[in-house]
């Protein structure tokens, strides 16, 4: 316990640092600040590969990749260097972190998402190392010795707390053993700049803002976020299994977020929701639907984004929205890697009349054959509604003031 307590101000960091940006200025942090960076930079991430028993890791998995520390301002970028070859992408990641920079935690979830990997909680212990010990200095040593080890996985003890949930968030196939345990709290920035410094420090409640569009992205409810935000930096409330589930953090079965007003950058305005099934190959599959103002008085912008299984590309797909009488077909766009997208604009009025039904119909059709069907609740969807109209009435006062002639 005494370990933990001295660990606690390292779980609160945010740390605002592009890890690909070579030195060149740097913000001095406040004497606090450089204590919780020393500390993270006492016990930085190791990765490496793990070789246990037949099994050791899920059925027919005996090797996955262990994630052992403190998440560093440059945990992100060793990541996907690690995994510059190819067959790790293949392995499980285990991680058994107390947490760190925030912003590293989700570059490594995005680097999770984009190979479609699985994660979890667990401890790696290296062979010739103790397992009551944990990660102490000796097995440290023997884990940095190699990129490759034998070794045992071990739920019991294991801990992901803080930037380290947010890590896991990432992956495809999210697996939390009952003896694990998962932490959360609010951030805390810590501003450290590597390359010039421009404006000012970004503050908590951007930082929070930017997690609640990356859970969402991430297919899990941003009320985790906002759950972790009423916990002091210098606390850890340890979730139970149902709040697990109720957060969709584990990946189980079909799981939809309710739609949530977010604020996407300090000008951008959106209302969002998620919904992940599973996919084709054992994983499973995110997709995520905006409304944001439009150019068009009146209208709303709705883009539809899909995630894809890897090496597969959607373009012949049609999308079609249906509520009560009202349908919509949407348009594809151009695709992100690993994503189709489908945009459409839509009568706000329309919105409002699928928001007072229960459920908004998603079609998928390939050619003239339909694909999938989904049918997704309108929970939050009214109230998430009244806020993008404001939003969008204030902007369109703005652009008629502006356009008025002088005189």
């Amino acid at each position: 316990m005494a370990a933990l307590r001295a660990l606690l101000p390292l779980l609160a960091v945010f740390v605002c640092c592009p890890a690909d940006a070579a030195p060149r200025a740097a913000l001095s942090p406040a004497p606090r600040e450089q204590d919780l960076l020393a500390k993270i930079m006492q016990h930085p991430m190791i990765f490496f590969v793990a070789k246990g028993e037949p099994n050791a890791c899920g059925p027919h998995c005996s090797e996955w990749i262990a994630a052992e520390g403190s998440i560093d301002p440059d945990a992100a970028k060793r990541f996907r260097e690690f995994l510059s070859e190819p067959a790790r992408r293949n392995l499980p990641v285990f991680f058994n972190s107390l947490g760190g920079s925030t912003n590293q935690a989700a570059a490594i979830g995005r680097t999770l998402r984009q190979y479609r990997m699985r994660a979890g909680v667990a401890r790696s212990i290296p062979e010739g190392c103790r397992p009551a010990l944990g990660m102490n200095g000796a097995c440290r040593r023997i884990a940095e010795s190699k990129p490759e080890h034998k070794a045992r996985l071990v739920t019991t003890g294991a801990r992901c707390a803080s930037g380290c949930v947010y890590a896991i968030l990432g992956a495809s196939v999210r697996e939390v053993d009952r003896a694990a345990e998962l932490g959360i709290h609010s951030v805390r920035y810590l501003w450290v700049s590597r390359g010039p410094i421009t404006g000012a420090p970004p503050n908590t409640e951007a930082a929070h803002n930017g997690l609640r569009n990356y859970a969402v992205e991430m297919g899990t409810d941003p009320g985790l976020i906002d759950a972790a935000a009423k916990v002091s930096p210098d606390r850890i409330h340890w979730m139970t299994r149902a709040e697990i589930d109720r957060f969709g953090i584990e990946t189980r079965h079909f799981y939809e977020t309710r739609w949530t007003p977010l604020q996407d950058t300090q000008a951008v305005f959106s209302v969002a929701k998620s919904w992940t099934q599973p996919g084709t190959d054992r994983d499973f599959l995110t997709a995520v639907i905006r409304l944001r103002c439009s150019a068009t008085v009146s209208r709303y912008l709705l883009t539809l984004r899909n995630e894809l299984p890897l090496f597969r590309s959607n373009w012949r797909m049609k999308v079609r929205l249906s509520g009560g009488d009202d349908s919509l077909e949407l348009r594809p766009m151009v695709g992100q890697a690993g994503a189709s997208i489908f945009y459409a604009t839509v009568d706000r009025d329309v919105m409002q009349r699928v928001a007072a039904g229960s459920r908004l119909g998603v079609t998928e059709l390939e050619g003239l054959n339909v694909s999938r069907t989904f049918e997704l609740s309108t929970v939050g969807l009214s109230d998430a509604l009244g806020l993008l109209q404001k939003r969008c009435d204030k902007r369109e006062d703005a652009g008629a003031a502006a356009a008025a002639p002088t005189h």
